[in-house]
């Protein structure tokens, strides 16, 4: 297709009104308003686009088939050559986006059915098929100046990539498992790819190419006894949540027991839902309330944080609000202004900075925090 290239001074960007998508209808302007929970498939062709900061850019994973974030939300201009179909905006806050896997549970023959117990969100378990940890040295690398690139082959369609990253140290590298990955029937191949820049060393390397091997575990033979090894959320659900309870998950079927998981939210502060237990005393005529943390940090019985936490990176949620008589009451924190709502994973700490007027006698404590989703989010779109 013909580009279109960017203009010079005083000659305006192109604008093309009345395009016309069939996933989206008619292309009226360059502005698009997602209330939470709602995407847009962002029209073929391509864009300069500012996603809002509740508003990811999204693209179809073919292996996983999920949508993956890219970049993080939060006014970030991105350019994307859409097709249409495989590309999207998404505001997600109030929603499940993932899952961590915390029992692998056991004796599983086929893949349970997993059910959430608010939100209406669709979730898939993944039996079997999750590489080891512990990563098999066959040749040991030697003379590596940069560390290489390591590359792992993926899983059949619908499975979960495993990967993998190396260090090095006196020229030798260490592999290191960050995803176990999902669904691979026979353990993938491990491939290093030097550095670019090993070819300009005076002494280039490597002297000595590695060949590492893993295995799969807990897998089972076919058809046999397994453990649950992923979950993905393939719909986030069609209620948004609020409150400070995140939902969460039960398996049924499948032949085994005892699997569990913990779900990812992407999640906003909603002030109407917060509340404290002392008030505090010394303060000055504002507060302003900051988060801390408010990353899934649950603990894993298979790695796969790709699908889980590092679905987006967390953002700390920042509101203002007034004092009384140098105090902070709970209908003042309820009634806050909230300048970012942030974007949240779990229930955060809550971090109250003020103008102390006094030495204060009691600082504010017993925060609760609640979690909602984002108001509508403006997202701009500029075909060039």
């Amino acid at each position: 297709m013909a580009i279109t290239p960017m203009r010079g001074a005083g000659v305006g960007l192109p604008f093309s009104p009345g395009l016309v998508t069939p996933y989206t209808g008619p292309v009226f302007g360059n502005e698009v308003w997602l209330p939470a929970g709602t995407t847009y498939y962002i029209p073929a062709g391509q864009w300069l686009i500012t996603p809002g900061p509740y508003t990811f850019i999204q693209f179809l994973d073919p292996i996983t088939g999920i949508w993956r974030n890219f970049p993080n939300a939060g006014n970030t201009p991105t350019t994307i050559s859409s097709d249409g179909v495989n590309f999207r905006l998404a505001n997600m806050t109030g929603f499940a986006i993932g899952a961590v896997v915390t029992n692998s549970g056991s004796s599983y023959t086929s893949a349970p059915t997993v059910t959430a117990s608010s939100g209406g969100s669709t979730w898939k378990a993944i039996v079997g098929g999750a590489i080891s940890t512990t990563i098999t040295t066959v040749t040991a690398g030697a003379g590596y100046n940069y560390i290489p690139v390591v590359v792992v082959s993926p899983p059949p369609v619908g499975g979960v990539q495993a990967t993998i990253t190396a260090t090095i140290s006196s020229g030798v590298p260490t592999l290191t498992v960050v995803d176990q990955g999902a669904g691979y029937t026979i353990a993938p191949t491990i491939t290093l790819i030097p550095d670019q820049r090993e070819s300009t060393q005076g002494t280039p390397g490597p002297t000595t190419a590695g060949s590492y091997t893993t295995a799969l575990v807990a897998s089972g033979s076919a058809g046999g006894a397994q453990t649950i090894s992923a979950v993905l959320c393939t719909q986030p659900g069609t209620t948004a949540l609020a409150g400070t309870a995140i939902p969460t998950l039960t398996f049924s079927g499948g032949g085994g027991s005892s699997a569990a998981a913990t779900i990812v939210m992407c999640m906003s502060i909603t002030p109407t839902n917060t509340a404290a237990t002392t008030s505090g005393a010394g303060y000055g005529t504002q507060y302003n309330l900051r988060t801390f943390n408010g990353l899934n940090a649950s603990s894993p019985s298979v790695k796969n944080p790709s699908i889980g936490p590092n679905l987006f990176q967390p953002r700390q949620a920042q509101l203002t609000g007034a004092c009384s008589s140098n105090a902070i009451a709970t209908a003042q924190l309820t009634a806050a202004t909230v300048i970012d709502g942030g974007l949240l994973q779990a229930i955060p700490y809550p971090v109250v900075d003020s103008n102390l007027t006094t030495a204060a006698t009691t600082i504010v404590s017993g925060i609760t925090l609640g979690l909602g989703a984002s108001p509508s989010d403006l997202t701009v779109l500029q075909p060039f």
